[in-house]
């Protein structure tokens, strides 16, 4: 029935065995116990640990800042990544 229903087949038939089928399980849930609905636990949550912050270091080569982990060292200075594969200079 839902299949046919899925497939755009929307003819009396499919839709009424659909739509049956909703009021049965609105019905259910309307009427039932509440306990059979929905469970409240309480759960332990881990968080991660907090992140590092970086300095920004001015650049060797173009003066910006760049992060400290980004950073590469050529010629001895501390470049940003595109300074170091010769994109900036």
């Amino acid at each position: 029935m839902w299949r046919r229903y899925a497939e755009v087949d929307h003819s009396g038939e499919a839709f009424s065995g659909v739509h049956n089928r909703k009021v049965k399980k609105m019905k259910a849930i309307c009427e039932g116990d509440e306990s059979a609905l929905s469970k409240i636990l309480r759960l332990k949550i881990f968080f991660p640990p907090e992140g590092t912050v970086y300095t920004g270091m001015k650049r060797g080569f173009c003066g910006e800042k760049v992060a400290e982990p980004t950073a590469r060292a050529k010629v001895g200075a501390h470049v940003c990544i595109p300074c170091f594969e010769g994109e900036s200079s």
